[in-house]
């Protein structure tokens, strides 16, 4: 079992380097079933997530990967602070979003009113 966790994350290490990020899910998914401790797996397929616009889960794979990191081990720190990075990244991102479709709602809106008040100057 070892071996195979070890190809399965091999392999989707190479799929999140090529930007083949759903193979990428699914080899580091299989890699979990067998090795769910593994706290650099979560913060990978948290990665892969975040890079096919998934935020939730990527969030949520970035939970689960603190959940096995000690803020006290200088080994688990790098990955903390990739963590805390990434989570930074993708609430910029949703942010940005949710911005972008407030001004396309609101833009929208204008257009409507606008076309209403020339459909009244026309009648």
């Amino acid at each position: 079992i070892e071996n195979y966790v070890g190809y399965c994350t091999e392999i989707a290490t190479y799929h999140l380097q090529d930007g083949l990020y759903p193979d990428a899910v699914l080899y580091f998914t299989k890699a979990l079933r067998y090795a769910p401790n593994d706290p650099e797996t979560w913060l990978d397929v948290g990665t892969a997530y975040a890079n096919l616009n998934n935020p939730l889960d990527a969030c949520r794979a970035w939970q689960t990967a603190l959940t096995y990191l000690d803020e006290n081990n200088p080994d688990h720190r790098e990955n903390i602070e990739a963590i805390a990075e990434n989570v930074l990244i993708v609430a910029r991102a949703v942010q940005a979003h949710v911005t972008v479709e407030a001004e396309k709602k609101s833009v929208r809106r204008a257009v409507a009113r606008l076309l209403k008040t020339f459909r009244d100057a026309n009648e």
